[in-house]
């Protein structure tokens, strides 16, 4: 079974209903631009970076932009979709390997802040475990699980 995209877009996009799912706050850290979508973790000070890596610093996802690029620490908030949300989402693949129907199933870990590897299935913490992909195999739809 695979999906359609209908707009192409970057980051984790909800496809679920989220509105009763409580949002988490954080303050965003100086020179930070995240996007409704980035994947989002604390940088070890306390406060929102972009991630890169689904590891133990891992937040969850971007609710709405928060552009703290010109700010101090903490000048903004970011609402968060907290990481262990049952939420699915659709994600576009960065890898340069296509998705796959021998990848539905498998746990991958991210490429950049707003897109997944199908190639790395090396996760720590958490991971992104496909349960579809479209038909062109650019991107996938799944969830959020966290890895032993």
């Amino acid at each position: 079974m695979s999906f359609t995209v209908q707009e192409k877009k970057n980051g984790f996009m909800p496809i679920t209903d989220t509105k009763d799912i409580g949002l988490d706050y954080y303050p965003v850290a100086t020179t930070v631009n995240i996007a409704k979508g980035d994947v989002v973790g604390d940088n070890g000070s306390g406060y929102a970076a972009l991630e890169t890596a689904l590891d133990g610093a891992t937040l969850g996802i971007a609710a709405a932009d928060a552009n703290n690029a010109a700010g101090a620490d903490g000048a903004i908030d970011v609402p968060v979709i907290p990481i262990e949300a049952p939420v699915v989402y659709v994600v576009a693949n960065e890898s340069g390997t296509g998705i796959a129907q021998t990848d539905v199933g498998e746990t991958v870990d991210l490429e950049s802040e707003d897109g997944i590897d199908v190639t790395d299935v090396t996760v720590t913490a958490n991971g992104f475990k496909i349960i579809d992909l479209d038909a062109t195999n650019d991107y996938a739809k799944g969830r959020f699980v966290a890895v032993t």
